[in-house]
């Protein structure tokens, strides 16, 4: 019999990655017919990992044509028949996220969304949930926070972030038409976003901590007083800014959290 011919079942299981990342993301979709392999969050601990199913169901000759376009971008796999697989770390079914939407990729585990590999993101709620009382929104606010810029003036990070925010939001948006969100941006710190508890009667106003007499400067790399700003700012005029008074770097004096409602969903009471 062919092998064109058989109904046996083949699997791809990887057995390492290498090559430059981009340019096997940018050929995921033809490769598989999705995207959502979380394959940096996959190798961070490549003895854990290895060797893990990546695509099953196939036959013989799509399995083998898989494996060579792989081995040109650089990672490395073997076509196997699923029914002879030995034992690998993860199944197919394990490894690739429920939705990816312009580059980021969601996954809904025990009720709650959560990003990047869900492998890592189910045994991260196993341990969580193993240590005590757990708040589903709780942990996905803590578990989704993204430092997405690290470096730069406190403007350009802001910049940065706020980038980063509305292409999160519009990415939510088309994931989860039927669900609503909370987005929080810690300017010059952090972005996340959790599921709606319904707990928020007012998030238009931004949730402000006391201002210090010092703040980080990136530039001398220390806390440093500075010289307020007391002029509206007209890009973020929400924030307040100021100059250091050692270097006269521009700096973010204040951090708070500022929150909006994403999706048209109803609460979720989580």
């Amino acid at each position: 019999m062919s092998r064109e011919a058989s109904d046996e079942k083949w699997s791809v299981v990887m057995t390492k990655f290498g090559g430059d990342i981009q340019r096997y993301r940018e050929a995921e979709y033809d490769l598989f017919g999705r995207n959502g392999l979380c394959v940096m969050q996959l190798l961070g601990n490549k003895k854990k990992r290895y060797p893990f199913e990546i695509a099953d169901n196939l036959t013989q000759q799509q399995a083998e044509e898989i494996v060579a376009r792989l081995a040109a971008l650089g990672p490395s796999a073997i076509a196997m028949a699923t029914a002879n697989l030995p034992e690998v770390r993860h199944r197919a079914s394990e490894v690739w996220a429920d939705i990816a939407v312009d580059g980021r990729c969601f996954s809904d585990i025990d009720g709650m969304v959560l990003t990047g590999s869900p492998v890592c993101a189910r045994e991260q709620v196993a341990n969580a949930v193993s240590k005590g009382p757990f708040k589903p929104w709780h942990y996905e606010s803590f578990a989704n926070h993204d430092h997405c810029a690290t470096r730069g003036s406190d403007r350009d990070k802001v910049r940065y972030e706020t980038g980063c925010l509305n292409r999160l939001s519009a990415a939510l948006k088309l994931a989860y038409p039927d669900r609503r969100f909370v987005v929080s941006h810690i300017p010059a710190y952090s972005i996340t976003f959790w599921q709606d508890p319904g707990e928020y009667p007012d998030i238009s106003a931004p949730t402000m901590e006391p201002r210090d007499d010092k703040v980080f400067c990136f530039k001398c790399q220390l806390r440093q007083p500075f010289e307020a700003d007391e002029c509206s700012d007209l890009e973020f005029p929400q924030m307040e800014w100021g100059r250091c008074a050692v270097c006269g770097d521009e700096l973010l004096v204040r951090c708070w959290e500022i929150l909006r409602l994403v999706g048209d969903g109803p609460n979720v009471n989580i």
